[in-house]
């Protein structure tokens, strides 16, 4: 199977939030993986506080070509607009895990 025929998601721990032990988490996942990159790669939960530092790395391991895509997953309204405000939104990738967060995406449009 070629590269370009699958697609491969993973997410951070709550226990690897902020920028060093993120980074370090992501390098390790590809790896384990047997991968050049990963698809998409997500912070599975804001409940490991460090937000912003976590996020930060998750920028650079884009920039390092080990992921093509970054989001986040079970994140509220305020925590986005937290991203948001930050000025780091503009590498967020849109990712609403369930249907019923349809209307979260919207109002953090606002």
């Amino acid at each position: 199977m070629q590269r370009d025929e699958y697609y491969v998601v993973t997410k951070l721990a709550s226990g690897d939030h902020g920028y060093d032990k993120a980074l370090k988490a992501i390098e390790e996942q590809v790896k384990k993986l047997g991968l050049a990159y990963v698809d998409l790669y997500i912070i599975h939960s804001p409940k490991g506080k460090k937000i912003l530092e976590t996020w930060d790395a998750l920028i650079e391991a884009k920039k390092r070509g080990l992921a093509k895509s970054i989001g986040v997953s079970n994140f509220g309204v305020d925590q986005l607009k937290g991203i948001k405000a930050s000025g780091l939104a503009k590498h967020v990738s849109a990712l609403i895990g369930y249907k019923q967060d349809v209307f979260v995406e919207k109002r953090c449009q606002r």
